[in-house]
């Protein structure tokens, strides 16, 4: 008998869940406030031109380019002069193996008839729920009603494989206006500072701005206030550190939180759950992954 050996396949990328897919039109001036979550986010521009943040990063980002965001990566989306904008949205819990830092990245020119196709399929076979509570229109998947329904996940997870290769942040053109520059180095402050609680002041001081200078760039770019972007920060934080086993009390001190009780108490409002209910959730989404 001849000794056969397995050639063993490796899958860069496994869609598991599907959360939402929307393809949505933006008026001018359109500016959804931002938001970060524990999936992935597929972002496929089909007409016209979108700012979008993607943690400190601000881009320019035209037809025919497709921007992934990282889970827990905050991200914003909005249009200045173009009088509309198209775009498609879908976000997903997947095991991703993706070793490069880009986030936009180039699709051939066919990939547009392809992505607005695999939309609609998601849409034949799956149940969407309804969008009333949602103030940004999102679409949200509820259950499969097709058995097609791999087939369409398959081809977006081809597609995803298909772009992954050609990053392009140069023809997506990383913003370097002054104000870009300037909303980076507030972020990246408030990173370098996760363990203590700066004041507007404070951070005023540190990024040698005025405190006006710094509320007004910081909205213009993120779409909230500093000081709830920062809550966000050491909140997301907090939950990778759960990710890991960390105690909430230890969670609590290294993040500057007075004690693991005010801790709880601000994590249950930002996320809807304590703590522990949240380690909880997290340790379910990982076992139901590798069922």
């Amino acid at each position: 008998m001849r000794n056969w050996k397995p050639c063993p396949i490796t899958r860069r990328l496994s869609i598991n869940a599907l959360y939402t897919a929307s393809r949505k039109v933006f008026g001018v001036n359109y500016s959804f406030e931002g938001e970060s979550h524990n999936f992935w986010e597929m972002v496929y521009v089909v007409n016209g031109t979108v700012g979008v943040a993607a943690d400190s990063n601000i881009y320019s980002v035209p037809a025919g380019k497709l921007v992934l965001h990282r889970p827990m990566e905050f991200h914003r989306i909005w249009t200045d002069s173009e009088p509309t904008a198209e775009v498609i949205i879908i976000s997903f819990a997947a095991e991703l193996d993706l070793k490069s830092g880009g986030r936009v990245f180039d699709v051939d020119p066919d990939g547009r008839d392809e992505i607005c196709s695999i939309a609609e399929a998601i849409h034949t076979c799956f149940e969407t729920g309804s969008t009333e509570e949602y103030d940004d229109g999102d679409t949200v998947i509820v259950k499969q009603i097709s058995p097609y329904a791999q087939i369409a996940v398959n081809r977006l997870e081809n597609f995803i494989l298909s772009a992954i290769p050609h990053c392009s942040p140069s023809s997506a053109t990383r913003s370097a206006a002054a104000g870009v520059r300037k909303y980076t180095e507030i972020v990246n402050c408030l990173t370098a500072h996760l363990g203590e609680n700066l004041s507007i002041s404070e951070i005023s001081h540190l990024c040698s701005m005025s405190p006006s200078s710094v509320k007004q760039i910081f909205h213009r770019y993120a779409g909230m206030g500093v000081a709830e972007f920062y809550r966000e920060m050491k909140i997301n934080s907090a939950i990778a550190m759960l990710a890991q086993d960390i105690s909430v009390r230890e969670i609590a001190h290294s993040l500057g939180f007075a004690d693991a009780n005010y801790f709880s108490t601000v994590f249950k409002r930002v996320t809807g759950k304590s703590p522990t209910e949240y380690s909880c959730y997290l340790q379910d989404s990982e076992a139901k992954q590798y069922k």
